[in-house]
C-alpha cells in the first residue's frame, strides 16, 4: 500500500523539467462559454475517458482546461511535445504531473530513469497504476484526473501501448483526458461500446449561432449585426481560429467590405486574414512576429538573443494585448508560445520573407540556449532547444559541438534515449567521423541488441582516434571508453576472457577524472570475474568501482557497486563486513534522496539475507518484506528477482511454506529472467520441498538437469552442483556425490567462495556420519565451523537438520571454536529441543535477557533499574535467577558465559 509512506514525505527529485508543462492553460477574457458542451463531458466523468478530437483551431484545449475548472476533482496536466516520444522522458513528465496530485505517486520509479539500463515501461506503469490504486483506496470519495494535450504528437508505439493498459486498468476513482487532433491508437470501440467514453470532435466544436454572436459582439466588441454573423459563421463552419483571426482583422477595417469579401476555403481563410492581420499592424510588430516564429516557447531574454535587441519585453506585453494568437505559459507571463496554428503562418511567411536570416536566427536561439543555466528552462531541456535548433539551422558541425558539450553529462544521467535522439539528427557518415560521437553510438546499438553494429561503431571509433590530431590525454580517454564499452559487449557475448582484457585495458587508460567511465569498467570487470567464479578477483573490482562512483558522487552506480559488493563479500562468507557495505549503502541513499529506490529495495533484501543467515529472523522478515515492496514500486526485472529470492529464503528460515509458495509464483508471473536467478527459483522451490520432506521434487530435479557429476565444473552453478550432491545421495549413489561434492568443495576453496565451501563441508559430514565414519565426520564439521566463526554462519547450519547435533556436541567436546560451537547448538536447542543432547543452561526469560545485555554494558543494579523502570529489588532478583541459570557467581562470569553461548 502506498499509504506505508507518510502524505507529508517529499518523492525524490525528478530530472529537471520545464514545469509549464505541467500547468492547465489559465483562461483567458476572450474565453466562449460552451455550457452545452461542459453539461456532456460532466456527464462523462463516472466512465473511463473523456477524448476531444478536432483539427488546430477548433479550441480543444480551451475547452478542456474550461471544463476541468469547473468540475470537482483534481487534475494531473500534461501538455506533450514531440520531444516526449522519449520513453524515459515521457514517464518523468507523466510521474511529474502526477505528482502535483500527491508526491508519492512514482517516488520509487524517480532514480531508474537516471540508471543506463533500458526501460521496461510496461512495469512501470504497472507501478504507476498500483500507486494510484492505493490512493483511491485511502479516499475513495477523492475524484482524480489526469488529462494529456496534443495527444497526437506521440507516435512511439510503445508508449501508445503503454497508456492504453492504464485506460484498461484504471482504478474506479480515476479519470483519463486525452486532447488529439486524431484518434489516438487505443480501443475506442470497445470503450464506445461499453459506454466508458464521452467524445467531443469537430462537429461539436463549431459554434453555434448564440455562441458565435456572443463570441463576436460581447467578447471583441464589435457590434456586428445578424446577417454579418451568420456569414462569417457561415464562412469559417463555425471554426473558432477562423472567427478569432476574422474578429481581430475587423477590428481595424470596414466591417461590411470585409464582411462582403470574406470567403473560401479554410487555406484561403487563413492566407486571407493573416494578410489583414498584418496589413494593420506596425511593421515593428510585424517584423518582431516573424523573427520569433521559430521558437518553439519564447521568453524576451531569448527573444532579444534571437532578434540581437534589446526591447522584447515590451514586444510580448503588447503582442499579448493585441490578442495575437500568444498564449501563456505561466502565471508569471515570462514564457509565452505562439498559437501552433499562426506558429505554422508565421513561420511560412518569415521563409519567404527572408529564407537566408532563417539559419542564423535558428543558430543564435542555439547559443542561448546553449549558454542558459537556469531561467525556467535548465538541465536536458536547455540542451535539447539548442540541439534541435542547431539542426534547424542546417550546420552539423554545430549539432556535433553541441553533442560532445552535452553528450557526457546526458550519458552520466542514464537518459540515453535523448543521446539517441541526439544522434539521429545526423547521419551515421557524420557520426562516424566523430570518435566520441562513434563510441555513443555503439554503446547505443549494444544496448538495444545490435551487438555487430556496437563492433563496427567501435572499429570506426578506433580508427578515428588514431587518425585524429588530439592531445595525448584526450586520446588516451577516448580509447578507455572504447575498451569500458567492449567489455559490455564482450558480457552480452558470454567471452569473459575478452571482457577482462578491455576492462583491464579501460582501467589503465582512464583516470579519476573520467569516474563514470571507469566505475563502469569496474563493474563490468567484477561481472566478469564473478560469472567466471573468480570472487577475490570479483572482490577487488567492485571495491575499486565503489571507491570511484562514491567520489563522483554518483548514487546509482554507487548502490550498484555497493550491492555487488555485498554479494561478492556473502559469497566469501565475510558476512559483518557484507552487512556493513549494505547499511553504508543504504545511508548514502537516504542522504541522496533515493531511499525509495529499487537499488534500495535490493540491498535492503541483501542485507535482510545477511541477518536471515545469522538467524535474527525477526529483523530479516521486516527487511526483506521492505527490500520487496520498494523492488515492486521500482519496475527493475532484475532487482525484482533477487528481492523476491531474499524474502524466499527467510520465509523458508521462518517455516512460512504458504509465503515461500507465493514469492515462487510471483516469481513464476514475471516475463522474463535471468539464468541465474531463474536456477535459483527451481532450487528454491526444490528446498522448500526438501524442508517440508517431499524429496520427490528434488528428485525430479535431478531427472532434468543438464549438470553431471564428473564432467568439469562450471562456474557460477555452485548451488546446483549442491542440489545434485544430495540427489545422488538420496538415490543412493553416495560414493559419486562425495566425489563431486569434495571436487566442488575444492574449487570453491581455492576461489574463496566459502559460503559454498562451507555447505559442501556440512554436507560431506552429514554423509561420512550417515556411513559410519564418526572420526572423518567430526573433522569435516570442525573444519567446516573454522570457516564459518570469522561470519557467524547459523542457518548453513540449523538448515542441515538436526543431525548436525551429535557431531558439533563432539567438536565441542575438542574445544573446536568453543563459543560459536555453543552459540549454534543454543539455535539448535531454540528451533528443534528434541534434537539438542547436551546439557545447555535454562532458557532465560526476556526481561533476564535485558538485564544481563546491561550488565554486559557495565551499567550498576541502580543504573540498571533506572532504565528497565523497576525497582533495586527486581534487578537483584534477575541477576540472582541469571546466576543460578549460567552457573556462575561473578558479573564477569555471567558476562563470559553468554558470550559463549550466543546470548548477547
Amino acid at each position: 500500500m502506498m499509504s506505508s509512506q507518510p502524505r507529508s514525505e517529499p518523492s525524490q527529485p525528478l530530472p529537471p523539467l520545464l514545469r509549464t508543462k505541467l500547468h492547465m492553460p489559465t483562461q483567458q477574457p476572450t474565453l466562449i462559454a460552451r455550457p452545452r458542451l461542459i453539461a456532456r463531458l460532466n456527464g462523462g466523468v463516472q466512465g473511463k475517458l473523456s477524448l476531444i478530437v478536432a483539427p488546430a483551431g477548433f479550441g480543444k484545449t480551451t475547452l478542456a482546461a474550461a471544463w476541468l475548472a469547473q468540475l470537482d476533482a483534481e487534475c494531473a496536466w500534461l501538455s506533450l511535445d514531440t520531444h516526449d516520444n522519449d520513453s524515459a522522458r515521457f514517464l518523468a513528465y507523466l510521474i511529474a504531473a502526477l505528482q502535483t496530485l500527491d508526491t508519492r505517486i512514482g517516488a520509487g520509479l524517480v532514480g531508474l530513469l537516471r540508471m543506463r539500463e533500458p526501460l521496461d515501461l510496461p512495469a512501470m506503469m504497472t507501478v504507476l497504476l498500483n500507486d494510484c490504486a492505493a490512493l483511491a483506496e485511502d479516499d475513495p470519495a477523492r475524484r482524480l484526473i489526469l488529462a494529456f494535450d496534443d495527444f497526437h504528437l506521440i507516435e512511439n508505439p510503445q508508449i501508445e501501448t503503454a497508456v492504453g493498459f492504464w485506460l484498461e486498468q484504471l482504478p474506479p476513482n480515476w479519470h483519463l483526458v486525452i486532447i488529439s487532433r486524431i484518434d489516438p491508437e487505443l480501443s475506442l470501440a470497445r470503450l464506445r461500446a461499453r459506454r466508458h467514453m464521452t467524445e467531443i470532435r469537430a462537429r461539436d466544436l463549431r459554434l453555434t449561432a448564440e455562441e458565435a454572436a456572443h463570441f463576436l459582439n460581447e467578447m471583441m466588441h464589435l457590434e456586428l449585426d445578424e446577417p454579418a454573423v451568420a456569414s462569417l459563421r457561415a464562412r469559417t463552419e463555425g471554426w473558432i481560429a477562423g472567427l478569432q483571426l476574422a474578429a481581430v482583422a475587423l477590428q481595424n477595417t470596414d466591417t461590411e467590405s470585409f464582411v462582403q469579401g470574406f470567403a473560401g476555403t479554410h487555406r484561403y481563410i487563413i492566407d486571407y486574414l493573416t494578410d489583414e492581420v498584418f496589413a494593420q499592424q506596425p511593421e515593428a510588430i510585424r517584423e518582431f512576429l516573424l523573427m520569433t516564429a521559430l521558437l518553439n516557447r519564447m521568453c524576451a531574454d531569448l527573444c532579444d538573443a534571437v532578434r540581437a535587441a534589446d526591447d522584447s519585453q515590451a514586444f510580448l506585453e503588447r503582442i499579448e494585448q493585441l490578442n495575437l494568437f500568444i498564449v501563456p505559459l505561466d502565471d508569471h507571463r515570462r514564457w509565452y508560445r505562439y498559437h501552433h496554428l499562426f506558429a505554422d503562418l508565421l513561420r511560412q511567411r518569415a521563409s519567404k520573407a527572408f529564407p537566408q536570416l532563417i539559419p542564423e536566427l535558428h543558430r543564435r536561439a542555439s547559443a542561448w540556449y546553449a549558454a542558459l543555466t537556469t531561467a525556467g528552462y535548465v538541465g536536458h531541456e536547455a540542451s535539447d532547444e539548442a540541439i534541435y535548433h542547431a539542426a534547424a539551422s542546417g550546420d552539423r558541425d554545430l549539432v556535433v559541438a553541441l553533442i560532445e558539450r552535452f553528450g557526457d553529462r546526458v550519458w552520466e544521467s542514464g537518459a540515453h534515449d535523448r543521446l539517441r535522439r541526439w544522434l539521429a539528427l545526423l547521419p551515421d557518415e557524420h557520426i562516424a567521423l566523430h570518435p566520441k560521437l562513434g563510441i555513443f553510438a555503439g554503446w547505443l546499438s549494444l544496448s538495444g541488441g545490435g551487438y555487430a553494429a556496437a563492433e563496427r561503431w567501435l572499429g570506426t571509433a578506433e580508427t578515428q582516434i588514431a587518425l585524429a590530431a588530439e592531445t595525448e590525454p584526450l586520446q588516451r580517454e577516448l580509447r578507455g571508453r572504447v575498451a569500458a564499452t567492449r567489455a559490455f559487449l564482450s558480457i552480452f557475448l558470454g567471452d569473459s576472457a575478452g571482457t577482462i582484457r578491455a576492462a583491464t585495458i579501460a582501467l589503465d587508460l582512464l583516470t579519476d577524472n573520467h569516474s563514470t567511465w571507469r566505475g563502469s569498467a569496474a563493474i563490468a570487470l567484477g561481472d566478469a570475474h564473478s560469472l567466471r567464479g573468480e570472487i577475490i578477483p570479483a572482490e577487488r573490482a567492485y571495491r575499486a568501482a565503489l571507491t570511484t562512483t562514491v567520489d563522483l558522487d554518483n548514487i546509482y552506480l554507487s548502490l550498484n557497486a555497493s550491492f555487488k559488493l555485498a554479494g561478492t563479500l556473502r559469497q566469501r562468507a565475510l558476512l559483518i563486513e557484507a552487512e556493513a557495505v549494505c547499511t553504508a549503502g543504504l545511508a548514502r541513499a537516504e542522504a541522496h534522496n533515493a531511499a525509495a529506490t529499487a537499488m534500495a529495495g535490493v540491498l535492503h533484501g541483501l542485507r535482510g539475507d545477511i541477518l536471515c543467515e545469522w538467524n535474527r529472523l525477526a529483523e530479516a522478515d521486516q527487511a526483506t518484506r521492505i527490500g520487496v515492496e520498494l523492488c515492486e514500486r521500482g519496475g527493475h526485472l532484475g532487482f525484482l528477482g533477487w528481492s523476491y529470492l531474499f524474502r524466499g529464503r527467510c520465509l523458508l528460515a521462518l517455516r512460512d511454506h504458504d509465503g515461500v509458495a507465493a514469492v515462487i509464483a510471483r516469481l513464476d508471473s514475471l516475463p522474463t529472467l535471468p539464468p541465474w536467478i531463474a536456477a535459483s527459483v527451481g532450487l528454491l522451490r526444490v528446498l522448500d520441498g526438501w524442508v517440508r520432506g517431499d524429496l520427490g521434487l528434488a528428485l525430479a530435479w535431478g531427472a532434468v538437469t543438464d549438470l553431471t557429476p564428473d564432467a568439469a565444473l562450471i562456474p557460477g552453478r555452485e548451488y546446483e552442483y549442491l542440489m545434485l550432491g544430495r540427489v545422488l545421495a538420496l538415490q543412493g549413489r553416495i560414493d559419486d556425490a562425495l566425489a563431486l561434492l569434495n571436487r566442488l568443495h575444492e574449487d570453491c576453496r581455492a576461489s574463496g567462495q566459502h559460503y559454498s565451501a562451507i555447505i559442501c563441508l556440512i554436507v560431506l559430514a552429514l554423509m561420512s556420519q550417515a556411513k559410519g565414519d564418526h572420526e572423518a565426520a567430526v573433522a569435516v564439521i570442525s573444519d567446516a565451523l573454522l570457516l564459518a566463526a570469522t561470519g557467524g554462519l547459523m542457518r548453513a547450519f540449523i538448515d542441515s537438520g538436526p543431525n548436525l547435533v551429535p557431531l558439533l556436541t563432539a567438536t565441542l567436546q575438542q574445544n573446536i571454536a568453543p563459543a560459536y560451537t555453543r552459540a549454534l547448538l543454543a539455535a539448535f536447542a531454540e528451533q528443534m529441543p528434541e534434537a539438542l543432547q547436551i546439557d545447555l543452561p535454562e532458557k532465560l526469560s526476556e526481561r533476564e535477557l535485558a538485564v544481563l545485555r546491561l550488565i554486559a554494558a557495565g551499567l550498576k543494579n541502580q543504573e540498571i533499574a533506572d532504565q528497565l523502570a523497576v525497582s533495586l529489588n527486581t534487578v537483584l532478583f534477575h541477576t540472582k535467577n541469571i546466576y543460578g541459570k549460567l552457573s556462575v557467581q561473578r558479573r564477569t562470569q555471567a558476562v563470559q558465559r553468554a558470550r559463549e553461548l550466543g546470548l548477547i
